[in-house]
């Protein structure tokens, strides 16, 4: 029994990738591939990270669904026992795991090494997978995601990928495979497709995998209304997104897909954070995975200018003032139609 561990990166379409082997498992079934039922009502695996730290920390939204360390640890418990029943399955060749919490540096070298013995302890075959997203689309994604869910944005400038390859590299007696993540990289521009085609050998028509979009991007100008707005209302209690705010990223989720405007960097930065990569070089040289968008001469380790952690909405992003605006304004007529019962 082979058991493949989709790490992420996490901005790798790996909501979109779980919920669609979640929904097709009987097909994969069919080709004699397991992903396993994860416990609680998960979508992925994540709880494997208890496994891994049993002691914590965790996820958030892997505590909340499992009720604590103790129930995450269980939970985890559980993957690992539907993994030993499936050894002894003689309709279950692969086994699919999938959670980009894994490759989050909150777990240590020891934690990787734990998970891995318990897996290679039901299989000789275990092989890490990481789908890599270069660097400067993947700080804008990471700072969307942190924009969305809380009113403080906290993110290290650039995730180690070095260090989670080697580590991976050390705790399962081999280095992950790679793909890189881009729309225009991805097989037919899908994840789940090029997950089927590049790790499962094409074995399951991937037709009803394809099409789960999830972690619809917003405007620089959507996040900035967000920002202004959760500062107000979460004034008692910063860093907590105030319930009402979900409402409002709703509305202009709807209005950023009419008026499309996909959310810009500034140059500057976007230069800055290619030329500190410089585990991307070593990835280059190591490896041979690269990045159009790199120059691979400009990678010189520099500090990020400006620093990624203290750094504003407006230093970061090129933000309209028109089209900020009228967005303001077509939510606050689309939230007062909505109160008083009329369309607006």
């Amino acid at each position: 029994m082979k058991i493949l561990v989709h790490m992420g990166q996490s901005k790798t379409g790996t909501t979109s990738l779980q919920d669609s082997f979640l929904n097709n498992r009987h097909r994969l079934a069919d080709a004699e591939i397991l992903y396993p039922d994860p416990p609680n009502g998960a979508n992925a695996h994540h709880a494997l990270s208890a496994i891994a730290e049993p002691a914590g920390p965790l996820p958030n939204h892997t505590m909340t669904r499992n009720g604590g360390i103790a129930g995450s640890v269980n939970a985890g418990e559980d993957i690992l026992e539907s993994l030993s029943r499936a050894k002894r399955d003689p309709k279950v060749d692969t086994v699919v795991l999938s959670s980009e919490a894994l490759s989050n540096p909150r777990i240590s070298a020891a934690g990787h090494k734990r998970l891995a013995d318990r897996l290679r302890a039901l299989s000789d075959d275990v092989q890490p997978i990481l789908y890599i997203r270069e660097p400067a689309a993947y700080f804008l994604s990471l700072y969307q995601e942190n924009q969305k869910a809380s009113t403080i944005v906290r993110l290290p400038a650039l995730r180690p990928v070095r260090w989670i390859i080697e580590t991976l590299e050390q705790a399962y007696g081999r280095p992950p495979l790679f793909a890189t993540f881009a729309r225009n990289s991805l097989i037919d521009g899908d994840i789940a497709t090029d997950f089927i085609a590049r790790f499962l050998d094409r074995r399951v028509d991937p037709k009803p995998f394809s099409g789960v979009a999830k972690n619809v991007s917003v405007s620089a100008e959507s996040m900035s209304i967000l920002r202004e707005l959760g500062e107000i209302l979460s004034a008692d209690t910063p860093g907590e997104r105030h319930p009402f705010s979900s409402v409002v990223l709703d509305v202009l989720h709807e209005l950023d897909r009419g008026d499309p405007s996909p959310p810009r960097m500034k140059p500057s930065v976007t230069a800055s954070i290619r030329a500190a990569a410089v585990d991307y070089r070593w990835l280059r040289d190591r490896f041979g995975v690269t990045f159009a968008e790199l120059d691979y001469d400009r990678i010189d380790g520099s500090t990020p200018v400006p620093d990624l952690e203290q750094a504003t909405l407006e230093e970061l992003f090129e933000i309209n003032d028109e089209r900020r605006t009228r967005l303001a304004e077509a939510v606050t007529a689309r939230l007062l139609g909505a109160g008083d019962g009329t369309e607006s």
